[in-house]
């Protein structure tokens, strides 16, 4: 097995298990508005997280990989501006809580499990860099594992289940990070020949001029991305509680289907970056991305949309219509997100920083200005509602600009194809989920296969191609 795959499939059980057995559970334990108070400061915390990385990560990980010995030079240079990051994102997150009402050793502890995992991150650059692709892996998972055996004996338990609170959570999340964190670190440092603790302005002055771009993206697309939560808290006050939460219950299978093209994307990024430092033609990896991603977030997110009050009462207790509405416009939104991986990681490749930039920026106005005129009048479900044309909007910016600066041409052929498919797929979605002497289960079972089979049939899957890509990466 490759190391992509391995990391796949190693990602694809641990994650999707601790969504869905423990994270789901925990919801369902507390209530949608303690939750909901979580979801809001969890997403707060979120937005300043690019100023913990601010683009070192991947920079870290080329150079580690060009030069190992550069390790020993790096490892010490890299912790202290690291810690003085995150002392800068410490001051910025309790400043703008000002304007909150979130608790505050809430906020701390939040706080610091951003700041671990973001060392964690670096940690697990440089065993990147080093080629350690199995630890990598086995690092990448180790919190959710530790979080999953903790959390699993306190929801489960039949001695805590009645009295479980969110702290119990938070404080499982600070010790599994802090495992990691510790791990990660001794991992890393065994590999060193000398250490020596000081720092050389010189050495980093250039690279965060390098990195900045990186760093203010990553700020504008968690922006975009994450404000939802906290603008409903913001804007509804108190009563924003439970609506966070019912949008966080929504939001939970969008981020579980989210983990497949964030891992792609991983897997386009060195392959694109690898064919435009050779000058070799993308479109057709291109082309196979898009069309794959398109197809599967399409079978995915349409079948779901036609299942989602019965999805919604299978996973949550307090589910009722409004949960269904809300996660029906949230899966939807799915299919333009995930084309934003393929088109945005092949822009990230190509080195147009500004652009991707300029676009993310867009996302944020159009974001912030609906939610402060919906989210008052329609709550949780205006958010929604939000997000869906914000994504909407952020994808097709991403497909254009990519056919701009690549001079590449449409191929109306191809778009009417899928369109085609997508009126398709709700078709057949649509008719399953009216059958009704088959258990829902079993009708969404079959609206994923019969619009696979369709995909097939019509050939706008290459099962061997999508193989050979996770295969050859290493």
């Amino acid at each position: 097995m490759s190391n992509a795959a391995f990391l796949i499939f190693v990602n694809l059980i641990v994650k999707p298990f601790w969504i869905f057995a423990i994270d789901r559970k925990v919801q369902n334990t507390v209530g949608e508005a303690q939750y909901g108070e979580y979801f809001a400061l969890f997403n707060y915390t979120f937005l300043f997280y690019v100023l913990l990385d601010f683009g070192i990560n991947n920079f870290n990980s080329r150079a580690i990989a060009q030069n190992r010995d550069a390790l020993s030079e790096y490892l010490p240079n890299m912790l202290i501006v690291k810690s003085g990051l995150a002392v800068a994102y410490l001051a910025l997150c309790f400043l703008f809580a000002q304007f909150q009402t979130f608790p505050t050793s809430w906020l701390l502890l939040m706080c610091v499990n951003q700041i671990l995992i973001s060392f964690i991150l670096y940690f697990r650059s440089n065993l990147q860099g080093l080629h350690h692709f199995r630890t990598d892996s086995f690092i990448s998972v180790l919190d959710r594992l530790l979080m999953i055996i903790i959390c699993a004996a306190l929801l489960y338990g039949s001695f805590t289940t009645q009295v479980f609170r969110i702290e119990y959570f938070i404080y499982a999340q600070t010790f599994a990070y802090s495992i990691a964190f510790l791990s990660s670190f001794f991992l890393v440092l065994k590999e060193l020949k000398t250490f020596d603790f000081s720092f050389n302005t010189k050495l980093f002055i250039p690279i965060l001029k390098k990195t900045y771009p990186f760093a203010l993206l990553g700020l504008l697309m968690s922006l975009y991305n994450r404000i939802d939560a906290v603008m409903i808290k913001y804007l509804l006050g108190e009563a924003g509680d439970a609506e966070s939460g019912i949008y966080a219950a929504a939001y939970r299978l969008l981020d579980a289907l989210n983990m497949v093209a964030v891992l792609l994307a991983t897997i386009l990024l060195p392959m694109f970056a690898r064919m435009f430092q050779k000058n070799e033609d993308v479109r057709p990896l291109l082309a196979f991305a898009a069309k794959i991603v398109f197809v599967g977030a399409t079978i995915g997110a349409v079948t779901c949309f036609f299942f989602k009050m019965p999805l919604m009462e299978l996973l949550y207790t307090q589910a009722r219509p409004y949960y269904a509405t809300i996660f029906g416009y949230l899966i939807l939104s799915f299919i333009a997100i995930s084309s934003v991986y393929v088109y945005g990681t092949l822009l990230t490749a190509k080195g147009s920083l500004k652009v991707l930039n300029i676009i993310a920026l867009a996302g944020v106005v159009v974001n912030i200005s609906l939610n402060y005129y919906f989210i008052p009048i329609y709550k949780a479900l205006g958010a929604t509602q939000v997000t869906f044309v914000t994504q909407i909007v952020v994808a097709f910016a991403h497909v254009v600009a990519t056919h701009q600066i690549l001079k590449f041409s449409f191929r109306w052929q191809t778009i009417l194809q899928l369109v085609l498919f997508f009126v398709a797929c709700c078709g057949v979605a649509f008719f399953t989920a009216q059958i009704s002497f088959l258990i829902w289960q079993y009708a969404f079972l079959l609206s994923l296969a019969a619009c696979s089979v369709l995909a097939v049939l019509l050939r706008l899957v290459d099962i061997g191609g999508l193989l050979n890509l996770v295969r050859n990466v290493q």
